[in-house]
């Protein structure tokens, strides 16, 4: 089973701002301990409060956006999203200029002539 962020940042709040227990904040994220087993819940409660002590919980990182999307469509976001989405952006549009010197490279190389190769 592979855990989302967003569920480590909802188990980590519940354990900590809420002082539940990981089988209890594992349970009242909709997983059912009786299904899955206690060990599983608290594995993944562990696992959310390592990640915050190693500050991999809340990271804001440029692979989280979509760097093709224009900045306008993107809405409000804090200063370290729109860090984040503009070290995105800005690596979309240094590969789309790779792609265009490239592509312009291709085209001059070719000639192109009326006569038919014999």
């Amino acid at each position: 089973m592979i855990y989302t962020k967003d569920f480590y940042v909802a188990m980590y709040k519940k354990i900590s701002e809420e002082h539940m227990t990981y089988v209890a904040a594992y349970n009242s994220l909709g997983f059912s301990t009786a299904v899955l087993g206690e060990d599983r819940a608290n594995s993944a409660g562990k696992r959310a409060m390592q990640m915050a002590r190693e500050e991999r919980l809340f990271t804001v990182s440029p692979s989280s956006y979509d760097g093709s999307v224009p900045r306008e469509t993107m809405g409000a976001m804090s200063p370290l999203e729109e860090l984040a989405y503009l070290k995105a952006r800005n690596s979309y549009l240094e590969e789309l200029v790779s792609a265009q010197k490239k592509l312009q490279s291709a085209l001059a190389d070719m000639t192109i002539s009326s006569n038919p190769k014999k």
